[in-house]
Formats: structure tokens, sequence, C-alpha cells
């Protein structure tokens, strides 16, 4: 979810899907299902109607865009 309470507007620590996806792109295989975090964040920013500062859950489902993956 992000966030920091000490400074307005940070982000906080990297979003575990983006995490998971920049290892991967990297050839590290975590054993994680990065499309099923993905989803998780999504459904979790619809329950508290907040934005979080992840990227790539935003980018999982659509088919607009190639994701290079490993």
């Amino acid at each position: 979810m992000g966030g920091c309470p000490f400074i307005r507007d940070a982000t906080g620590n990297i979003a575990t899907e983006d995490f998971v996806m920049m290892l991967s792109q990297m050839g590290i295989d975590t054993g994680i299902d990065g499309d099923r975090i993905a989803a998780v964040s999504r459904e979790l920013e619809d329950f508290f109607q907040k934005p979080f500062s992840g990227k790539v859950h935003r980018l999982l489902p659509r088919d607009d865009i190639r994701i290079l993956r490993a």
C-alpha cells in the first residue's frame, strides 16, 4: 500500500509487484505469481478507494502494452 507517515505524498517502499517484475526481468525466479499480486493490489485499491504507488499492477491487465517477462 506504500506511503510514509512522516513525509506528505511520499510513496514509501517499492511495491511488491513492481519488485517481483524487476527481478523477473533480471532473470531471477522468485516463485511469486506477479499477475496474482497485481490483481490483489487492484482489488485493494478498489476496497480502500485509494490509488497505490506501484505501477505494474496497472499495466499487467492491459492487453495494449507488451511487458517483457523472463
